[in-house]
């Protein structure tokens, strides 16, 4: 496998390197193919395959047959062993199920729950991604979001089979379903060489509420071809409604701009989870929180830029550092994405896997305000903590139970750069003067 990109964090893993991040598309990508798979079906956010429902489908195409490169994108999230409860959990498999198991493989390992993506033959050791190395990237990433692209190059011979690929099981030596898996699907898109194979997008058929998925590429349609049906996620909100077009980034133009997200830290803890750039180096950058400067009361977080670092800081109501981490900054992070949680109910904070932990849960209590992107709102002026090029490309706001109060992505409407909420189906712009900078379309 020659390397992982991960979009949830943007880690940097083997030959990946972060400079060329590029946020997941929407596969909407064929115009004559767009009008006529929407009059037929409705597009959902996911498909899940249940504990016992004994789901699974059969792509009917064999990725390790030949050497041909291939890549996969794929957003999933695994829940945990399907009806036969097996040690691994898979929800696509390209592997054959009896030694020396050579293939590919994505799948959840029942004692660890630790999700490994895997390319190898136990004969030959080929598995470029290594066993460590998945254990610590998706540690503990059960019930987890991951999306991802996947490419494996230079396969050897003893790696090649020709058992078809199966999705939430695989199969075993006599080609019968096995090792099912409890999971949600969001997308799965599969090329070989230079050719798009599968392009697969959640949906419901419109004339028989059949849930499975389209695959744009080929006007095909999956159903489970298991002991039940799949279940169906909500209806994804299509652009048009809202906005134009989804973006990949917006980017602030001057200090004047910013976006008040109508979420308050009073009497709250807060939790936030999102995707950032944050361009040329300059003290006192912020590209997002709340700080309140009031001698003993100070209290709040913030996520910026500061004496040659990137800081992600949350404080109590006392002045007293409760979570934070800090890693160095200077010109050459500046095409660098960070992907930066905030947990609201064990305050870590995750700068890229830069870890940091405290016991206490911060409640900001009086100290409350609302948060703003691109800047810190504060009793201080607001201006004075803004520096022009800060690029957001998603941000979730959590409050007190881990609740989700904003899911915002960066949206076109008319020209103007807007936070499109998932949540509330609202847009949010510039609260200030001066116009967003728009990122390229989706």
């Amino acid at each position: 496998m020659k390397y992982i990109k991960n979009f949830n964090t943007n880690e940097e893993l083997l030959l990946y390197k972060k400079s060329n991040f590029i946020t997941p598309q929407l596969y909407l990508s064929k115009q004559n193919k767009n009008v006529y798979y929407k009059e037929k079906y409705i597009e959902l956010e996911y498909i899940s395959s249940t504990v016992s429902g004994g789901q699974y489908i059969d792509l009917g195409c064999k990725l390790m047959e030949t050497t041909t490169d291939v890549e996969i994108n794929i957003k999933f999230k695994i829940k945990g062993p399907g009806k036969n409860n097996s040690i691994y959990s898979t929800l696509l498999n390209a592997m054959q199920e009896i030694k020396p198991w050579p293939g590919f493989t994505i799948r959840q390992y029942e004692s660890t729950n630790n999700i490994q993506i895997v390319c190898k033959h136990e004969f030959t050791g080929y598995n470029e991604h290594s066993e460590s190395s998945y254990n610590y990237f998706y540690n503990d990433k059960l019930n987890s979001f991951i999306n991802c692209n996947i490419t494996i190059d230079n396969i050897p011979n003893d790696c090649l089979h020709n058992v078809t690929t199966t999705l939430f099981c695989s199969l075993d030596e006599n080609l019968n379903t096995w090792r099912y898996c409890e999971a949600d699907l969001y997308k799965l898109k599969i090329t070989k060489g230079n050719t798009v194979i599968r392009n697969l997008i959640p949906a419901k058929k419109s004339s028989t509420n059949e849930v499975g998925l389209y695959d744009i590429e080929n006007d095909k349609f999956y159903i489970s071809q298991g002991d039940n049906p799949f279940v169906a996620g909500p209806v994804k909100v299509r652009a048009n409604e809202y906005y134009d077009a989804e973006i990949e980034y917006l980017q602030n133009s001057s200090i004047y701009e910013y976006i008040d997200t109508g979420i308050s830290t009073y009497n709250s803890m807060i939790g936030i989870d999102c995707v950032i750039n944050l361009g040329d180096y300059e003290h006192d950058k912020w590209v997002l929180g709340y700080n309140n400067y009031q001698g003993a009361d100070t209290g709040g977080f913030q996520i910026g830029l500061y004496s040659d670092q990137l800081y992600a800081s949350m404080y109590n109501s006392y002045k007293t550092v409760g979570s934070f981490v800090k890693i160095n900054y200077d010109n050459t992070n500046k095409n660098d994405w960070y992907h930066i949680i905030m947990n609201c109910l064990d305050t870590v904070v995750d700068i890229n896997n830069n870890l940091s932990s405290n016991t206490q849960i911060y409640d900001f209590g009086i100290n409350g305000g609302n948060i703003y992107l691109y800047g810190r709102n504060g009793s201080l002026d607001h201006s004075q903590y803004v520096k022009v090029g800060s690029k957001i490309a998603s941000c979730k706001l959590y409050k007190d139970n881990n609740i989700l109060v904003r899911d915002f992505i960066p949206v076109r409407k008319d020209g103007v750069g807007y936070m499109f909420d998932k949540v509330t189906k609202q847009l949010f712009g510039n609260n200030g003067t001066g116009e967003f900078i728009l990122g390229p379309d989706k």
